[in-house]
């Protein structure tokens, strides 16, 4: 019986679950699409008020599921429904912000909208805790921070990402149940994990210094604001909070400040030797200790912690790049392949000899064992593959040499029964083919190598082998030996197919990869259908290997119908959500990885693993992201798809909801429930759209009575994070900006004697066309304008001497790339110190 809250479910309850957490995320993702595809079917000011509609139903339904849930719950109970509709709310208010900022062109800076997009976040989430919303708040804030280092070098933007994670982080752990966070507890790890990081970014005390101080001395102090830091997470997360993960992330943290703080002192060959000796004995003592922290909190637990993984590959790391060392430069070796050879075979000799002193070791003293076994793998298969980076351009890889790496690997691989072990090792066996089927640039591999694009990529096969290996774990389960030899392969088919994915993002099922220019015409249904399934049915060759993706696409389908016959479901809606997932499969079937990690979830009932849904849900969300990213499919039809998808699984999980009801778990009635929540929630809302829409207004009047301002441009055409294709574009009048801030009367260059002014103010000339050129630089807002053009003047942002107008980007729907490319001039509007960009215009001053 599972003892988490997320699994004490029945099979509907779980299913209701899982159609809700797809429908919100493919929700927010399809709205985030459509408004990057930037279509023109619709005026601005529909695409505005349509998507504040939107959000006004969202934060609607969000207030009569949270009436509904609090007749049904206890007021500590998570309210799943309201939760996830303030957490949707919370996504479109800055969908709504990146939408304004596309239509208007206003300049703001990307930090700006994360910044005040966080604040909007605030009060939403005080008022419903949970999670999600915590999550979203902490990234949000981060990238603001991170987007504001980009735009302001003088500022030790560590230093506040620091003290702001760790506030974040008090604030997490003193209301971690408030924010249903108690089981996983995500939010401290993911802020611990911030802070450490940010710790070695950190200026203020290095600042210090002069620019004559010894290397060592700054890798002291460096050494010593990490390492406290890390020391303090250490005791607290052991005494206080027992949080592994957390101790883990904290000890790999002071380990990496003390290498810096050595190899910053390394003078010779034989000093980094000891060095990384030191370090590698360092790792294995405090695996050791961390190992026996763990079996003394969960004594029932036979295997190891699977976060210890993280210190077991670092200690890898670290002793093979020491043995390298110890090969390349102590013993001046002239033959670097045979010295990966002799190397390999030394550390499995040392293996061996561990092995067989202590062939039945449970504790310490098999980690260590199993360490020294990887590293004689990884070894061994650097000697394999030397042979082909050495000849970069003429290397051929043969099958023998995979083959008979898989078979040296084999004999060694029934020697140890640890899972963990064992699930490493089959990962080296398939990194192994993985490279041999793989046409890795870098390697030049033969053409007839690349059985992997030629037929079908390995770790689609790996993917089909994971979730058979986990039906034959779950078939074999009541024998312990069988499912103890079968779940090392399905832990590895697992993290080597979600590796070797995220790794071939770009590879769509299909053969080719192709940008149109335009959109394609679609003129039909049949069309649509394949313009939205990346063609498919209609442009695959369907050859045998073709048959595994399809089998993996069918897998969701399948797994659902098999874990049917294992949990009590009505054939209604056994039906309903077979055909539901049937349309998924058709949809979505130029995507195998995003059907994967949906059969992973489904899987992850069946197996009552935690760890195994929390490896989908945050993966399907990273393919969510590749998706977006990826341009075989545009954007406009992978946003409706989405939306479509979004629409059926909330049906279904709607219909569950409501044929499933939870029981009762309060007496308090409909009638004392308090909505005073929802209506705060409301008028937070309402408060945020206000003010949005007077700037909406405002940007629509100096659009149609503003003063034309035009500039000559130089466009480029990249791709923005959140809000589609827009072309880039530089303005001839800031070089003469830049110029006339950097001289003095004299020509004497001031970039370095004068402190710059964050703003300035250009006064402009225009020709008969109205084509400005300079006239002369402000520092504050004209009055006096001279023989200048009167009442009007550029404002633009002067950032370590660059100068930069307000917006410098024109957003324009998905495909117009080539109609836009031939824009020479850019039209502005002023009105009332506001400059916005209107419309591009060809070489003849004729808008585009």
């Amino acid at each position: 019986m599972n003892t988490s809250s997320l699994f004490n479910l029945s099979w509907p309850r779980y299913l209701n679950l899982l159609f809700l957490l797809l429908s919100a995320g493919f929700l927010t993702s399809g709205i985030v699409t459509l408004i990057a595809a930037n279509l023109d079917y619709f005026s601005d000011l529909a695409k505005i008020y349509g998507l504040q509609a939107v959000l006004l139903f969202s934060i609607a339904l969000g207030f009569c599921f949270f009436l509904r849930e609090s007749r049904k719950l206890e007021k500590e109970k998570l309210k799943l429904l309201s939760a996830t509709f303030f957490f949707i709310t919370s996504v479109l208010i800055g969908a709504v912000f990146a939408l304004v900022g596309q239509t208007y062109q206003t300049g703001a800076n990307a930090w700006e909208l994360f910044a005040i997009w966080s604040v909007c976040q605030l009060p939403l989430l005080l008022l419903l805790p949970n999670v999600a919303s915590a999550l979203l708040l902490v990234a949000t804030t981060n990238i603001a921070l991170f987007l504001f280092n980009d735009s302001s070098y003088e500022n030790d933007i560590a230093l506040s990402a620091v003290s702001l994670n760790f506030i974040f982080l008090l604030l997490s752990e003193l209301f971690i149940h408030r924010l249903h966070d108690g089981n996983w507890r995500l939010l401290p790890k993911f802020l611990v994990f911030l802070v450490l990081v940010n710790l070695f970014f950190v200026r203020i005390l290095t600042d210090f210094l002069g620019n004559d101080v010894d290397s060592s001395v700054y890798f002291f102090i460096l050494f010593l604001q990490v390492a406290l830091p890390s020391l303090a997470c250490i005791c607290f997360y052991k005494q206080y909070r027992i949080d592994f993960v957390n101790l883990i992330t904290a000890t790999v943290s002071l380990i990496t400040a003390f290498g810096f703080f050595l190899f910053s002192n390394v003078n010779s060959a034989d000093f980094a030797v000891l060095s990384g000796l030191l370090l590698f004995i360092i790792t294995i003592g405090a695996i050791m200790l961390l190992h026996g922290w763990y079996k003394r909190h969960y004594p029932q637990r036979k295997s190891i912690s699977w976060a210890l993984s993280i210190l077991l590959i670092f200690a890898i790391f670290i002793g093979i790049v020491t043995g390298l060392i110890w090969i390349f430069l102590a013993l001046n070796v002239s033959d670097p392949r045979m010295s990966l050879l002799v190397l390999s075979v030394i550390v499995l000799f040392i293996a061996l000899g561990m092995h067989f002193g202590n062939p039945d070791a449970e504790s310490h003293i098999s980690i260590i064992i199993g360490i020294f076994f990887l590293m004689g793998y990884c070894l061994l298969g650097g000697y394999f593959l030397s042979d082909v980076f050495d000849r970069y351009d003429s290397g051929t890889l043969t099958i023998t040499t995979p083959l008979l790496f898989m078979v040296v690997v084999g004999i060694f691989y029934f020697l140890r029964k640890e899972i963990w072990l064992r699930t490493l090792t089959i990962m080296t066996v398939l990194v192994m083919w993985h490279i041999y089927f793989s046409d890795f640039y870098f390697i030049g591999l033969d053409y007839a190598n690349q059985v992997e694009y030629h037929y079908v990529p390995f770790y689609i096969l790996t993917m089909l082998g994971c979730v058979v290996a986990f039906l034959t774990q779950k078939v074999y389960g009541e024998n312990e030996k069988v499912s103890a030899q079968i779940s090392p392969f399905a832990w590895a088919f697992l993290l080597f197919s979600i590796c070797a994915s995220l790794q071939n993002a770009g590879y769509i099922l299909v053969g080719f990869s192709q940008m149109a220019d335009e959109l394609p015409k679609v003129m039909s249904f049949a069309e649509l259908f394949d313009v939205m399934t990346a063609g498919v049915f209609t442009h695959a060759d369907f050859v045998l290997g073709w048959i595994i993706p399809f089998l993996v696409g069918l897998t969701p389908l399948v797994i659902f119908l098999v874990i049917r016959r294992l949990f009590v479901l009505d054939r209604a809606e056994t039906i309903l959500i077979s055909l539901a997932f049937a349309l998924f499969i058709i949809g979505f079937i130029s995507q195998p990885s995003i059907l994967f990690l949906v059969t992973l979830l489904l899987l992850a009932y069946l197996m009552n693993s935690r760890m195994l849904f929390f490896i989908a849900v945050f993966f399907l969300t990273m393919n969510l992201g590749i998706y977006y990213y990826s341009l075989i499919i545009p954007l406009l039809y992978k946003a409706l798809l989405l939306l479509l998808f979004a629409l059926i699984f909330s049906c279904v999980a709607i219909y569950l909801l409501r044929k499933y009801k939870p029981q009762t778990q309060s007496a308090v009635g409909f009638a004392n429930v308090s909505k005073v929540k929802p209506l705060v929630a409301l008028a937070v809302v309402l408060l945020i759209l206000i003010p949005l829409n007077y700037k909406v207004q405002q940007f629509e009047d100096v659009l149609a009575t503003g003063k034309p301002v035009v500039l000559k441009i130089a466009p480029v055409d990249p791709r923005s994070l959140m809000q589609g294709d827009y072309m880039a574009l530089s303005y001839a009048i800031l070089n003469d900006i830049r110029a006339n801030l950097n001289e003095s009367e004299d020509g004497v260059t001031l970039a370095k004697e004068k402190k710059h002014p964050s703003k300035v103010y250009a006064l402009i000339h225009q020709d008969e066309q109205g084509v400005a050129t300079l006239c002369q630089v402000e520092d504050s807002p004209p009055n006096d304008f001279k023989d200048c053009v009167a009442n009007v003047y550029l404002p633009v942002n002067n950032f370590k001497w660059l100068p930069e107008l307000p917006s410098q980007e024109y957003f324009f729907a998905e495909g117009k790339g080539q109609h836009y490319a031939q824009a020479e001039y850019a039209e502005y509007r002023f009105k009332d110190g506001i400059l916005l960009l209107a419309r591009l215009l060809d070489k003849d001053l004729k808008a585009l």
